[in-house]
């Protein structure tokens, strides 16, 4: 039997069918938990936050207005329910610049093998405030990007693309800095003479520093060329799962109809995803701002209004010299009789206003004017030329009649497109590889001569048309017989 897709579960939900749920839950489970655990670091509080997102999503169910775009929504849901057990926990807000990111000081003395390089740069991350953390696990290890990103994140597109890219360039400068001064101190007196004395502990000053030097050293710029890229490292991090008792628990609590009423209530977008409640806390201050300086501008106007009733009779009077005399309004309250005594001069006053003569013309023409302003054209940017960082590549490392391909496995940051190319073997070739998130794959060969040494080749393109490549060797080993 064909699975249902994401639409047709959705609708099924609706209906009533509690099969549906266990389909969801199946389906999205553990990557939604490994998000969840992502932000809050521990494995009971991830697997309480994920109980109560699905039951929020089932109450909710309806505000999705794209049965399809399940995925994201889901995400939406627990983003929020994450960020808000880290709300609740009454830590104090931590800086959303990298550079500043928590005075925890990080024990580098644990070798430099992957996962330790893993663990490492994890760790540093968990400097940056909750929502950058959400924001960069849900892009580079959950693999959403786009319209789809922006929704989980509950904010606009516009504003998803530019918290991701500070953000992804922070982390680049600020881990790829730490990786570094791990890594790189052999290579460099100056770096070296930076970390004299170091002990092996990472404090946000000498991080700094270390940034600030390697950004004007060529040295250390090639040695951070060759290092493994910090988003690179953060994206490879492994997956925790959801525990396995908690489904059953989850499904038993949909069956009978569970709520969430004592938690906060979730504001929603227009496409009904959870909405970003720091934007939706800019958004209602905004609003307060506006209705102040509104308010404000109204009472300076009704003051001007006040302060000039007089004015204009008054000014005209003292242009002729005369006396003007103007009778004030009268109000009644009650049934009274007022009486207004006359003045005592027959004909009205006659207020005369001098002309004003037009400006005297000069012998030689019209009077002159001055020359129009003209605003110089803002200054043009320089044009991007910073290539797109390619970091861990993977491929095979020979083939042969009985296995003529092999697959090609690209971390590429900040490209448009990636192609693998394969040279010195029969017949040569390229393709294009397809992304998953930052993750980039294609099929090498396959190949009808099986013989030498031959090497492929990944080319990355940003959208400036800057590239980045990088090549592996490998072996055709010749058919037997």
């Amino acid at each position: 039997m064909r699975p249902m897709d994401d639409a047709a579960l959705v609708e099924a939900a609706r209906s009533g069918d509690g099969s549906a749920w266990a389909g969801i839950y199946d389906r999205y489970a553990d990557k939604l938990h490994d998000h969840c655990h992502r932000i809050l670091r521990d494995r009971d509080e991830a697997a309480d936050a994920l109980h109560d997102a699905f039951i929020a999503a089932s109450q909710h169910l309806d505000q999705l207005r794209d049965p399809s775009r399940l995925r994201p929504w889901l995400y939406s849901i627990c983003r929020h329910e994450a960020l808000r057990r880290v709300r609740q926990r009454s830590r104090v807000d931590l800086t959303d610049e990298v550079d500043d990111m928590s005075g925890q000081e990080v024990d580098l003395d644990q070798g430099t093998r992957s996962r330790e390089l893993q663990e490492l740069v994890w760790a540093a991350a968990a400097g940056l405030n909750p929502r950058d953390q959400a924001l960069l696990d849900l892009n580079l290890r959950q693999g959403l990007e786009g319209q789809d990103l922006a929704d989980a994140m509950g904010t606009s597109l516009d504003n998803s693309y530019v918290m991701l890219s500070r953000l992804r360039d922070q982390v680049e400068r600020s881990l790829g800095a730490l990786l570094i001064a791990r890594l790189g101190r052999d290579d460099c007196e100056v770096l070296d003479g930076i970390l004299a004395g170091w002990d092996g502990r990472f404090s946000p000053l000498l991080r700094k520093r270390v940034a600030r030097h390697v950004d004007g050293c060529d040295v250390c710029a090639e040695r951070r060329a060759t290092v493994v890229s910090p988003l690179a490292l953060l994206a490879a991090a492994p997956l925790v799962p959801a525990p396995a008792a908690l489904r059953s628990l989850v499904l038993d609590d949909l069956a009978r109809g569970a709520t969430t009423d004592g938690a906060q209530p979730i504001r929603f977008t227009r496409d009904g995803f959870a909405a970003d409640a720091a934007s939706a806390t800019v958004r209602h201050r905004r609003g307060w701002l506006v209705a102040a300086v509104v308010l404000l501008l109204a009472g300076l106007a009704g003051g001007v209004l006040a302060t000039q009733d007089d004015g204009p009779e008054t000014q005209l009077a003292a242009v002729d010299g005369t006396s003007t005399t103007t009778a004030a309004p009268t109000t009644t309250v009650a049934p009274a009789t007022t009486t207004t005594t006359a003045p005592t001069t027959t004909a009205p006053t006659t207020t005369t206003v001098p002309e004003v003569a037009p400006p005297p013309s000069t012998p030689d023409g019209p009077p002159s004017t001055q020359d129009p302003v003209v605003v110089p054209p803002p200054p043009t940017a320089p044009p991007d030329t910073t290539p797109p960082r390619i970091g861990t590549v993977t491929g095979p490392t020979s083939l042969s009649c009985a296995q003529p391909t092999g697959t090609v496995t690209a971390v590429v940051a900040d490209a448009t497109s990636v192609n693998l190319t394969w040279v010195n073997a029969s017949p040569a070739g390229s393709r294009a590889m397809t992304r998953s998130g930052d993750v980039w794959t294609a099929t090498l060969g396959p190949f009808t001569s099986t013989s030498g040494a031959a090497s492929f080749v990944v080319v990355a393109t940003d959208a400036a048309g800057n590239q980045a490549r990088v090549s592996r060797p490998f072996v055709l080993s010749p058919c037997p017989g």
